[in-house]
Parts: structure tokens; sequence; C-alpha cells
């Protein structure tokens, strides 16, 4: 009998560690969290770092005019040696945030500068991402500068784009949060049988909050929550790689209880014969990212979906004839067409 209750107790503490296991594991973001904690145990700390903070510190004057000499001749012809452009790059690419700095304000014109003169793109992208930073550092020249250019209509479309995600990450904005979905939504509007179909605005966005915005709030203390329905929206994409990395951000920002929602009410409506093609085009979306996860191996996180693969390989059947295999649809689904079955069937496995 004392073996019995000794081997009960056995199994009930460990189907508690289990549980609690599990639930540790699935509290909101604690993927995300778990990671950050990691990275801070462990940092990667560039070699030139220290270098770089003390040269803008005390020679950022001599930086700068060299920058000015570069963009003014602009010799980029000789390409043995280093040309004027890659000159200026390596300024702007050198600089660290140092909040110790009492002229710190220098260096914020100076990168003002660049986004109103160089005509590189990823040159004026670096200068706002530096002001960025400045600004999480509480300087408000960085942060007058972001939101003056928020509203700029003399700006490119991408340029406002970026300034909208920079807006977004000084602060919660609900114009700039507003903004970025209508551009998502409309981007999802689109109706395409092109695997290789991509979402330029949509591609930006997830792009900079998955490997800027998320982190640089946290790593602040502050709130970033409210960027999540932007990752949610993109998990429809029409945009193959969009999709896949908004539908990994977020499960990495929330939860699997999270994930199986969407799954829920992704395959109620695909299984609902009188939901609007609409709804049931933007339902089998969905249920290709939730896939996408569900084959990559996240160790502890692995999440699985069931039926995904089954419904969409018969969606459409590939019937064997003497010149070689050939699509077969059985009328039974009507929402959308014969191509658009095809096209669902092999975007599932598009690499």
């Amino acid at each position: 009998m004392k073996k019995t209750i000794t081997f009960l107790l056995s199994i009930l503490i460990v189907t508690t560690a289990l549980l609690n296991a599990l639930a540790v594991n699935d509290k909101w973001g604690s993927w995300f969290m778990e990671s950050v904690k990691t990275s801070k145990e462990d940092p990667i700390i560039p070699e030139d770092k220290e270098y770089n903070i003390k040269r803008w510190k005390e020679g950022k004057s001599w930086l700068i005019e060299n920058y000015k000499k570069y963009l003014e001749r602009n010799d980029n012809l000789n390409k043995e040696q280093m040309t004027d452009m890659d000159r200026r790059g390596d300024i702007i690419s050198s600089y660290y945030y140092d909040g110790s700095d009492p002229e710190i304000d220098i260096i914020v014109d100076f990168f003002i500068y660049v986004f109103k003169n160089d005509n590189v793109m990823n040159f004026k992208m670096d200068a706002i991402d530096n002001i960025v930073t400045i600004a999480l550092g509480g300087n408000n020249s960085a942060r007058e500068f972001i939101f003056s250019q928020v509203n700029n209509t003399t700006l490119s479309h991408r340029m406002n784009l970026q300034f909208h995600l920079a807006n977004i990450t000084i602060r919660e904005d609900q114009q700039s949060l507003e903004y970025l979905m209508s551009l998502i939504v409309n981007a999802q509007k689109v109706e395409t049988t092109n695997i290789e179909y991509s979402s330029p605005d949509e591609g930006a966005i997830a792009g900079y909050l998955n490997r800027r915005f998320f982190s640089r709030r946290y790593n602040k203390g502050l709130d970033y929550d409210y960027a999540l329905p932007l990752l949610k929206q993109m998990i429809y994409s029409r945009s193959v790689g969009t999709q896949r990395t908004a539908a990994f951000r977020y499960y990495y920002q929330t939860n699997r209880a999270e994930m199986r929602k969407i799954y829920d009410e992704c395959w109620a409506k695909v299984q609902n014969e009188t939901t609007q093609r609409s709804e049931f085009i933007n339902a089998l979306y969905g249920l290709q990212a939730l896939y996408s996860l569900s084959q990559r191996n996240f160790s502890k996180h692995k999440i699985g979906f069931k039926g995904i693969l089954i419904y969409f390989e018969t969606l459409i059947l590939k019937t064997p004839t003497k010149n070689g295999l050939i699509y077969v649809d059985s009328g039974k689904e009507t929402r959308i067409s014969k191509e658009e079955k095809i096209y669902f069937q092999k975007r599932l496995r598009s690499k």
C-alpha cells in the first residue's frame, strides 16, 4: 500500500511539474522575454564599439567634416579603392549611442543633415535609425524631428512609411498605427495566383517590427504590445515571406493559446459553407501561415495544427495520366476557381 501511495505521489509530482513547465512556457510573450534575457546574459559586443564611442565623443567634428567632404566630392569611379560613398557609409555605420555625450545634439543635427542631403536610400534609413536610438535615450531634439516628419507630405511613400515606424517606436501613436494598418489591409485586397507575389509595404513593416521595434521598446522598459495587431494582420499576407515572418514573430511575442485561437477561427470559416468569399480566402492564407509554423523545429516551442495539409491536398486532386499528372477539380468548393485551388496547394509547400 505504501509503495502504491509513493508511486501515485511521484506521478502527481511529475505531472504537476510538467503542467507548470507548460504554463511558464505559455505565458504571454515568455519566449521573447526568455530570449532577451539570454542575450543580455551573453551579449555580442562589436570589437570596435568602445573605440567608436570614444571617436564620436571626442572627434565628431572631424567625422562630420569628412562626411560632408565625401558627399560634395562624391567620387565613386575608382572601384579598386574605397569610393566616397563607401567612406560615407563607414562614418554613418560607425556610430554607437552614448547618452553621456554632452554634445549629442550635434550628432542629432548631423544625422538630420544626412537624411536631408544624402541620395543613398540605405544611408537615409541608417540616419533615421540612429535618430530613433537617440530619441529613445530621451533626447528632445531627436524626438521632435521624428514627430515633425510623420505628416511631411513632401516625402516619398517609403520615407513616410519609415517615419511612421519610427514614430511608433518612440511612442504609442494611434495615427501612425492606423496609417500602418491601412497599408497592410490595402495590400491584402489584392487577388493573386502568383506564389512569388511581393508586398513591399508589408515587407517593410514586418521586417522593422521583427528586427527593431520589440527589442528596443522592451530594453527601455516600455510597452510594445500595441504593435501586435499589425503583426497579426500580416499573418494573412499574400506575400509568402512577409506572412511567415509575421506568423513566427507573432507566436514569438504571444503564446500557443493565441495561435490556436487563430487556427480555430480560420478553420471554422473554411469549414462553414456560408462564409463569404473574402473571409474564406483570408482564412486560407491564415491556415497556410500556421502550417509554415508547424513545419519549423522550435524545440520546446514546437507547435502543430491538424488537418491543414490534408485540406489543401484535397482542395484539388492530382490525377496520373499517360501524359503525367493533371489537376482535377471535384467542384465541391465553389468559392474559389480551379486556378486558385492549384495556387493554394502549391503555395503551401513553397520554400
